[in-house]
């Protein structure tokens, strides 16, 4: 199998690139990929990382190089320096690891299969999967839910918002009648506004770059 995967996460990358990948959007990067003749290729973007898994045509390596050209052009930015490149059964471990969630900011934390699975629909709906990437991420999605039936990688389901909710508890105590700022209005955003409510928080507030997403996610948990 040729396979090239192209990784930027919390552990080795900057910020600043990471950030630049996430704004843009997976449907753009694959329209752009298949575009340039890429074959096969699953975006998969996180707040924690950005990675792309490539599969070239008939036994051919993808040009991993090309790849970060393209995806440096897209971000608007040089991303190529805070890369981590990955071949072939280096590249299957990883996603591995990173479905049963040993690669993530909280090991164990459930979310990350749900985000392998969405970038592998969106890919296959886009029509970038053959054979190749159909097969390594079914077995990578079966590998993270077989991680997380045998074995206690997954106990008390973490979340990086459920364990940032609790380190507030930690150094603040009960949360009742405290305020609470979240910054971001995305699916992260919403799972802590819903851990601080529960943790019975007083006064929530929602600030993010568009107002209409603040205001929405505050209006759900009366912020």
């Amino acid at each position: 199998m040729r396979l090239a995967a192209l990784s930027w996460s919390h552990k080795v990358s900057a910020s600043a690139g990471r950030e630049a990948l996430a704004s843009v959007p997976v449907e753009k990067v694959l329209a752009e990929l298949k575009a340039r003749g890429v074959a096969e290729a699953v975006a998969l973007s996180t707040c924690n990382r950005f990675e792309l898994y490539a599969a070239g045509r008939s036994g051919e390596a993808p040009d991993a190089a090309a790849l970060l050209e393209i995806l440096s052009e897209l971000a608007g930015a040089s991303v190529a320096g805070e890369a981590e490149v990955r071949a072939d059964l280096e590249a299957v471990r990883h996603l591995f690891a990173v479905a049963s969630g040993l690669d993530s900011l909280v090991i164990g934390e459930s979310e990350i299969l749900g985000q392998v699975k969405t970038g592998y629909e969106t890919a296959k709906a886009a029509g970038m999967t053959g054979k190749r990437l159909n097969v390594l991420f079914q077995r990578a999605m079966y590998v993270g839910k077989k991680a997380r039936s045998e074995t206690a990688i997954a106990a008390g389901s973490l979340s990086v918002p459920s364990v940032a909710v609790t380190l507030a508890q930690t150094i603040f105590g009960r949360l009742e009648g405290k305020s609470a700022l979240i910054l971001g209005a995305g699916a992260m955003a919403e799972l802590a506004a819903k851990h601080l409510v529960a943790r019975g928080i007083g006064r929530l507030s929602v600030a993010n770059r568009t107002w209409e997403r603040a205001y929405t996610l505050a209006a759900r948990f009366h912020g």
